[in-house]
């Protein structure tokens, strides 16, 4: 397994990678925010989420995921700890550019992702206080001629 992380000045709300030591680049788990602990929440590396996996050892340990967590859900996050157990390999690569790999899991977030988006270019609605992006800018096709936002 590989996954993608980087440093953060605020890492607030993001899983942390905890490696097997500063200079390694094996991963011994990744700890989500709200089962961090204090010390844990000070290392500013964070999970962004992207993986990849060998097929087969993916397959052969999925299912030793549990729901033993406070939200009792199954966490993707938890195959690094479940592969390297198993003596698979785990390992992250540090993206030098963080602001490509933010989440968006507020409002705010999103904003600051979506004004990070490489090649974006807004579409002003007139200034009525939206900014539309193609990337993220979905219109059903049920929509006709006749839909208005704003008011």
């Amino acid at each position: 397994m590989t996954l993608l992380s980087a440093d953060l000045e605020n890492p607030t709300g993001y899983g942390r990678v905890l490696r097997n030591s500063p200079s390694s680049a094996e991963v011994r788990t990744i700890v989500e925010e709200k089962a961090a602990s204090a010390a844990q929440k000070k290392i500013p590396e964070i999970n962004s989420g992207f993986y990849v996996f060998a097929v087969k050892a993916l397959y052969a340990n999925i299912e030793k995921l549990s729901t033993t967590n406070a939200h009792g859900e199954y966490y993707l996050t938890d195959m690094a700890e479940v592969l390297r157990k198993a003596r698979h390999r785990v390992v992250a690569w540090k993206t030098p550019h963080a602001s490509e790999v933010l989440g968006g899991n507020t409002r705010a977030e999103l904003a600051i992702s979506t004004r990070n988006a490489p090649g974006e270019v807004p579409s002003i609605d007139g200034g009525r206080g939206h900014d539309l992006y193609p990337s993220t800018c979905v219109i059903d096709s049920d929509v006709d001629g006749r839909a208005r936002y704003g008011n």
